[in-house]
């Protein structure tokens, strides 16, 4: 006689035991059964969290000026936490307008979250911040003309990025219109002709 099978449910995973006449010689995990969407919300909660706290560590250490390495460290990577900020928010657009009850309103709120660490870090990044610094209050020539360079190219790049936003809002507008129209004929084709049985 061969060994017997059984198979548990175990924390809703299957699990296949093989007995034989010495007791359980192996325990073997069958086809794990996951909802495909579950999984999928949670890859995309587990990384908003990820691109969240991690921001808001640099931002906690700017803002609260603590001494220690680790503090300057962090205070080193302010400039990128503008894009784990911007990354969090375009993630969260989607569990915002897409998801349901209580998981609707944490989006939402983690949104705003998002948007406040977007601003005050667009601020620290913006030319005003680094405009009300003075280029004497640093000894060193080199590191003074740095900090120019640094001036000079951040102006150029909101600049741009307002451009660009401009652009991209009269492009979105296009798409809009092309898209109701697109809604209209398709409405138009749907409808039976006059004389067409139905």
């Amino acid at each position: 006689m061969g060994p017997a099978r059984t198979r548990l449910p175990v924390c809703g995973v299957t699990e296949r035991i093989e007995h034989s006449s010495h007791g359980v010689t192996s325990l073997t995990p069958s086809m794990v059964s996951v909802d495909p969407m579950k999984l999928r919300w949670l890859v995309l909660g587990l990384l908003v969290t990820a691109l969240l706290v991690t921001a808001g560590a640099v931002t906690a250490a700017r803002l609260l000026d603590l001494s220690g390495s680790l503090f300057v460290r962090l205070v080193a990577f302010t400039p990128y936490a503008l894009v784990l900020y911007l990354l969090a928010l375009l993630l969260l657009l989607l569990p915002a307008w897409r998801s349901r009850g209580f998981w609707r309103g944490t989006a939402r709120a983690l949104v705003v979250v998002a948007l406040v660490g977007l601003v005050v870090h667009a601020s620290w990044a913006g030319a005003p911040y680094l405009g009300s610094v003075s280029a004497s209050a640093v000894p060193q020539q080199e590191l003074r003309r740095r900090l120019e360079d640094l001036h000079d190219s951040w102006g150029g790049g909101i600049d741009k990025l307002g451009r660009y936003a401009e652009d991209a809002s009269t492009g979105l507008q296009g798409i809009l219109e092309a898209f109701r129209g697109l809604d209209s004929e398709l409405a138009a084709s749907m409808e039976p002709e006059e004389g067409a049985s139905a």
